[in-house]
């Protein structure tokens, strides 16, 4: 499966408000059914999205109500695109194909 071999984030979010209580920017590399594991939790202001990938953000955990997408899936530069402040989960995509979660946020 493609997940074992990630060298390197598909998709970056920041957040630049000067409120958030977690980083001011965050790799995504794969699908995150819960984004606090990275401080960015209801904080993504911005992403950038390289060639070949594709991101889907949700304002909830669970991948409920969609927010935002953003597709690069044919592109061959990276797209500096604009979320919102509620991301609470997200979905990426990888030429076509969805790059499954692999990280846990109870340690399983």
């Amino acid at each position: 499966m493609f997940h074992q071999n990630i060298r390197l984030p598909g998709v970056y979010v920041f957040n630049d408000g000067s409120n958030t209580q977690g980083m001011q920017g965050a790799p995504i590399f794969c699908t995150m059914t819960n984004m606090t594991i990275l401080g960015m939790n209801d904080a993504s202001d911005k992403a950038l999205v390289f060639p070949k990938y594709k991101v889907i953000f949700y304002d909830a955990i669970n991948f409920t109500g969609t927010v935002t997408t953003i597709d690069n899936t044919s592109g061959t530069k990276c797209i500096y695109g604009s979320g919102t402040n509620f991301v609470s989960s997200c979905k990426v995509y990888y030429d076509g194909t969805e790059i499954p979660e692999i990280f846990s946020t109870d340690g399983n």
